[in-house]
This record gives structure tokens, sequence and C-alpha cells, in this order.
């Protein structure tokens, strides 16, 4: 819930160590540290708050650097 006050991670550091966590483990990584498996083939960067521009090319370029291939959703399997 975003009324609580570690809903968003606004932090660009914190944000890309998350979601490179999340891709490589296939989970939904929880504050507690329980992992929920789940499919991850893609990444909602919401464009709400200051940072999200920064955002999303600090996730973009870690996953890249980390050996992740990206492509567009209209490239997936899944999405044709």
């Amino acid at each position: 819930s975003r009324s609580k006050s570690n809903a968003l991670i606004t932090d660009p550091e914190i944000a890309q160590k998350h979601v490179l966590n999340m891709v490589k483990d296939q989970s939904l990584n929880c504050l507690s540290g329980k992992k929920i498996p789940c499919k991850i083939n893609s990444v909602c960067i919401h464009g709400d708050n200051i940072s999200s521009l920064n955002t999303a090319k600090i996730i973009r370029s870690n996953l890249h650097n980390n050996g992740l291939e990206l492509k567009a959703l209209n490239k997936m399997k899944k999405f044709l």
C-alpha cells in the first residue's frame, strides 16, 4: 500500500539492486525477507516521482551490465 512509508523505492541505487534480485531470483522480494516465487519477465517503473527517469536508466544499465537481455514488450513471445 502506498499509504505505508516504505511502499515506494525512490533511491535509484536501492531500486537497481531490488530489481536485479527479483529478476535473478524469479521472485517478489518482500521487506520481511520472504521471497514469493513469481516469473519476472518485465519491470514497470512508475513515473510519478522526480527520480523516475534516473531510476529507469540505472535499472536498465544494471540489468544489461549483469548480462540480462532486454527487449521491448512487443518483441517478447509472451506479448505477441
